[in-house]
């Protein structure tokens, strides 16, 4: 599994275009992604398809040990609907957002990469500033504990 940290802030072009950083796609060894819309935090989530097949074996195991096979596929249809397998453009570390998954970034071409670990997140800027000093507020308050 390749692994990325950090915040790399990017723009993302009038031909929904991105790069991806370059120490991401050189670990992780691949030219294929699946971009996935977070309906939960509004973001983008874009993972290596070796990682994605890892993620979602571990969330199928997982499901299955509590629900029905009828409410799996339920939540497997609601899970998958904002996916996209995608490829980095011919020499280059760039990826095309589909434009179903623009409406995340509201008009911002201004975005923040956040790597995950195994996946990287791809927020608008204004958002993430918001949720930058969420958590900030939030740690000040656990140390004053």
């Amino acid at each position: 599994m390749c692994m990325l940290v950090g915040e790399y802030y990017m723009k993302i072009s009038a031909q929904n275009k991105i790069s991806i950083p370059k120490d991401f796609v050189r670990v992780c060894e691949t030219d294929e992604f699946i971009v996935k819309k977070d309906d939960f935090m509004g973001c983008l989530v874009v993972y290596p398809l070796k990682n994605w097949k890892e993620e979602l074996a571990f969330i199928k195991a997982k499901v299955r040990e509590s629900i029905t096979s009828h409410e799996l596929q339920n939540y497997f249809r609601i899970f998958m609907k904002n996916t996209h397998k995608t490829k980095l453009i011919k020499n280059s570390t760039r990826i095309t957002i589909p434009q179903k998954f623009m409406k995340v970034f509201n008009h911002e071409n201004e975005v923040v990469l956040v790597g995950l670990d195994h996946k990287l997140e791809i927020w608008p800027a204004s958002k993430y500033g918001e949720i930058e000093n969420y958590f900030k507020n939030l740690g000040e308050q656990f140390l004053q504990k």
